[in-house]
């Protein structure tokens, strides 16, 4: 008899209908697509706790299912850890928690996908990092195994959450190649970037924003010191329900007609802003990965990204780094790619080569073996 992986996909399941997407949820979705493409020596089953829809079994997966059918509040995952409520339902050999943590009665028995330690490296107290911190390092400390997408998480999580560094296994997430990937036509681009987007100029892009560690605010402000003397080049935010700061300050400074909030994309409307893109600016301080840096490059868009924690892992030799999120640094990186289309064509040429090393498969080929070596255990 085969064993059995029980895998948590409950990222796929929104508390809301009106959640937006969010890089865990992409992530798993992609993940188990390209697992379902595989003959497996272990059966899979995919859990998931939601009170009503969606529902797993409706998703499409080849997978068999269970779901538990209830809130996924605090007060159940009490009882989740204390009694075999999950291990009762999967029957699993093995489970694999793939959003930093999951209530469960025999940590020892399963594997915890931590994607970055912020909510102890540089915590933000909008993104309910105490929770985080409360929840994840007894888990991560009691579990077989931990799987993390770059060596800074990994170095992160030894130094903050204080697990050996042989229990910490780093396997870099993947793109979907298949959709970001540069346009057939690019004559059509402007035509359908104005239609849908009301674009009509270049425009620099950030995708994955917030006034905190992502400094929207700094970009902002860098682009308005770019915009005096460059008239033709506006400013694309990707963000849902953009702040009213950002929005005051855009007035304040003039720049109302010139920045864009687009607010709800798919991931076709995704990628075609990406390939129309001068560049991503990406001027995070604190990632676990940097899932926008490696879409644009596959998307052939210049990237423009600092280099701390593992943002130079993904970027490698094929971004335009500055050190430190910094307003001049900012600027001047922006203006060198804007001014040099030379310098935007060689960009494109190293940012397609480096993304084309991140595939899923390659992540599914390093899990099936991490998951055999648990199992044998």
């Amino acid at each position: 008899m085969k064993k059995r992986v029980a895998i948590d996909a409950s990222a796929l399941l929104p508390t809301t209908t009106s959640a937006p997407e969010t890089g865990i949820r992409r992530v798993t979705r992609d993940f188990l697509r390209a697992l379902e493409q595989r003959e497996l020596p272990f059966e899979v089953l995919l859990f998931g706790q939601k009170l009503r829809r969606p529902h797993l079994r409706e998703m499409g997966f080849c997978f068999s299912t269970r779901q538990l059918y209830l809130p996924r509040w605090g007060a159940f995952d009490w009882w989740r850890e204390r009694l075999p409520i999950v291990e009762w339902m999967c029957r699993y050999d093995l489970f694999h928690a793939l959003g930093n943590y999951a209530a469960i009665r025999r940590p020892e028995k399963a594997i915890v996908t931590v994607y970055d330690a912020i909510f102890l490296a540089s915590p933000e107290p909008t993104l309910c990092h105490a929770v985080e911190a409360a929840r994840i390092p007894p888990l991560a400390r009691r579990c077989r195994a931990i799987v993390t997408p770059s060596q800074a998480s990994k170095a992160d999580i030894v130094n903050y959450i204080g697990v050996p560094e042989e229990r910490v296994h780093v396997i870099p997430l993947g793109v979907r190649h298949d959709l970001f990937r540069p346009v057939e036509d690019a004559a059509l681009l402007p035509t359908v970037l104005k239609r849908q987007f009301g674009l009509s100029t270049s425009y620099f892009i950030q995708v994955s924003c917030s006034l905190g560690r992502k400094n929207s605010r700094l970009l902002l402000e860098s682009f308005s010191q770019l915009a005096e003397r460059e008239r033709d080049v506006d400013l694309v935010f990707v963000w849902r329900n953009p702040p009213t700061e950002m929005l005051e300050l855009c007035e304040k400074r003039g720049l109302s007609s010139r920045v864009h909030f687009v607010q709800e994309v798919n991931d076709e409307d995704l990628r075609l802003l990406y390939c129309g893109a001068t560049a991503l600016v990406f001027p995070s301080s604190y990632e676990g990965f940097g899932l926008p840096v490696l879409e644009a490059m596959a998307c052939g868009t210049p990237v423009v990204t600092t280099r701390v924690s593992s943002l130079p892992e993904v970027g490698g030799e094929a971004a335009v780094y500055i050190d430190a999120p910094d307003r001049d640094a900012l600027v001047e990186a922006m203006t060198s790619i804007y001014q040099s289309s030379e310098k935007r064509d060689a960009l494109k040429k190293r940012g397609i080569e480096r993304a084309s090393q991140f595939t899923w498969d390659k992540h599914v080929d390093r899990m099936v073996q991490l998951y055999q070596w648990c199992l044998k255990g």
